[in-house]
């Protein structure tokens, strides 16, 4: 049979009293440690939603001033070759009016070329008509009055 005396109840105060002291140096720091922990964990996952948050942020940001990069560099590309064309056009334009004026000169310098060249074989077709006019009628006949009119007409073939 079970008996109870002095030792069941001096085990039972001292295994209290273990438990108590067990409590107060074991398991009290043990919870402190355990809550520290929960507490850097719950820290640390605030931190990592922050930190994703700015991140997204950031990437948004980023793309947004790529985006606003390429319509900037798009919208240059596009002045330029817009001036580019115009420029292009205004050359051309130039070289075509410069080509005219040369032309223009060209032709008023043949012109004088030619007014010259007939002067200047006026008397050439002069002679040449006074010694066919010698051989087919003799050395005494001379050759007078041929006026520029005249002249004008044969140089340029009018009948």
């Amino acid at each position: 049979m079970l008996e109870f005396n002095a030792t069941i109840l001096i085990a039972m105060i001292s295994f209290i009293i273990f438990m108590v002291l067990m409590n107060a140096i074991l398991y009290k720091p043990m919870m402190q440690i355990v809550q520290k922990r929960k507490n850097l964990l719950l820290m640390n996952e605030n931190d990592i939603k922050e930190n994703e948050q700015s991140t997204s942020e950031l990437a948004q940001k980023r793309d947004s001033k790529i985006e606003a990069a390429k319509v900037k560099s798009r919208n240059v590309i596009n002045s330029m070759t817009e001036d580019a064309k115009k420029q292009r056009a205004e050359n051309l334009a130039q070289a075509a009016k410069d080509a005219n004026v040369y032309l223009d000169n060209k032709v008023s310098e043949l012109n004088e070329e030619i007014v010259q060249a007939k002067h200047e074989i006026k008397s050439d077709v002069v002679d040449l008509a006074q010694n066919i006019l010698g051989k087919i009628y003799g050395d005494g006949l001379v050759l007078s009055g041929i006026s520029d009119e005249k002249y004008e007409k044969v140089i340029n073939d009018e009948s």
